[in-house]
């Protein structure tokens, strides 16, 4: 076993492998991409959220200038920082002196000493980061609307789906179910609203006052299961999800991008007991959604527990919303 706080990038013969350990590293600092962003802009060693994303979803290397941030923000010491420099650079002359290819795409360039000019986003994802609040406001409604416009058009196989669900939210979609469309959702035994608290920044889920919601969110129902996308007023589009795909009771449930590695998907189970209204599941792990302690409190946390036919605080419904304001 290494002695080392995080894993060993000496141990990487590959550059998959390198950027393998680097998720290791992010996996095990237990942070989220966003606020991974926040410690490294604390640290004048910029990350913006997307780009980490892009670079451990990648298996080439990444320029030293992103790791370096990644591992000073997840808590890596100077000693620690200059193996994972070596490690990148050995790969990289390994690299150029056998001839196979650097770098692919947007990374092309990379040289031994990580002087790589900041390269454009991979996707088409905006980079959030630079967009002012009018234009954020504009373009995740706009990204939010084309995801729930596709899932009328096409199935989670990329085939027609045999009834498309029905335009008007409060219309339900034939099955007693909500059909796709932004809304509030509701705790039905406190009449309170899930939203984020801005002050944490840790995209994590609580209930408040109805009043006070921070996050925009949207049902996109495809084949029968949920994604609940949200718009963040300043982060931009994401999903609500448990945290790391925990299965376990407690889990924490938050928002991030739509393709950080949580568990994101639901079904909605419609109740009658003790309250009227739908249980929320994780597909992944057949738990439910709840208030911690069945609270009815502000800013009581939303987490996975195990489902309770009895259970107050596991009972949601959804209130139709309009679309955020397209203009700032």
């Amino acid at each position: 076993m290494s002695d080392h706080p995080v894993p060993d990038p000496a141990t990487a013969g590959s550059p998959a492998e390198f950027v393998a350990l680097l998720r290791q590293v992010r996996e095990r600092s237990g942070l989220t991409y966003r606020q991974i962003q926040r410690r490294a802009g604390s640290t004048r060693q910029p990350l913006p959220a997307s780009t980490l994303h892009t670079m451990l979803g990648r298996n080439t290397l990444p320029r030293q200038e992103l790791v370096v941030a990644l591992l000073v923000a997840t808590g890596a010491d100077d000693p620690e920082v200059s193996r994972w420099v070596d490690a990148r650079r050995g790969l990289l002359l390994r690299q150029q002196t056998s001839g196979e290819s650097v770098a692919s795409g947007t990374e092309a360039g990379a040289d031994p000493g990580g002087n790589d000019r900041v390269p454009p986003p991979a996707s088409g994802r905006p980079r959030r980061w630079l967009l002012t609040t009018g234009a954020v406001a504009v373009t995740v409604t706009a990204i939010v609307a084309a995801s729930l416009g596709a899932a009328h058009l096409v199935g989670r196989d990329g085939s027609a789906p045999s009834q498309p669900p029905k335009a008007d939210p409060a219309a339900g979609t034939g099955s007693g179910l909500p059909a796709n469309g932004f809304y509030r959702i509701r705790v039905a035994h406190s009449d309170r609203c899930l939203s984020e608290r801005p002050e944490a920044g840790n995209g994590n889920i609580y209930q408040a006052d109805c009043g006070r919601i921070f996050v925009d969110r949207a049902l996109d129902r495809i084949d029968g299961r949920y994604l609940i996308r949200t718009v963040h007023p300043q982060e931009g589009p994401g999903c609500m999800g448990v945290q790391d795909a925990s299965t376990a009771v407690g889990g924490i449930v938050s928002d991030d991008f739509c393709t950080e590695p949580d568990a994101k998907e639901f079904t909605l189970e419609p109740v009658t007991a003790p309250l009227a209204g739908f249980r929320i599941r994780p597909t992944h792990s057949d738990l439910c959604l709840g208030v911690l302690d069945a609270s009815v409190w502000d800013w009581a946390p939303i987490q996975q527990e195990a489902c309770d036919s009895t259970a107050r605080g596991q009972v949601f419904r959804f209130d139709s919303a309009p679309p955020p304001a397209s203009t700032g």
